[in-house]
């Protein structure tokens, strides 16, 4: 699962996150993502380390915003492919 569904979705998420990081161009400002996939919302509550403490988490995913994404997304890498509660900082 994770090669074939998950690592290539995480790909873009993380090229995006490293430019940030890296002050390759300016961070733009976010927006509310809005969503259009219909399908149904969860929350998941994720623990994400860092090197220096450890910090919970709430996420909102659906099909369309999955939670590697997001975590990747904010930085940290998903300990599973699938609703992980674990993140560990990148």
């Amino acid at each position: 699962r994770w090669s074939t569904s998950v690592l290539p979705t995480l790909i873009q998420p993380y090229m995006r996150f490293q430019r940030e990081r890296s002050g390759a161009h300016q961070a733009e400002e976010q927006s509310w993502f809005v969503c259009k996939c219909g399908s149904q919302h969860h929350s998941l509550e994720v623990v994400c380390v860092h090197m220096e403490h450890v910090e919970d988490i709430t996420l909102d995913i659906c099909k369309c915003r999955p939670a590697p994404v997001q975590l990747v997304q904010c930085g940290f890498f998903p300990c599973s492919p699938v609703r992980p509660t674990l993140a560990v900082s990148l």
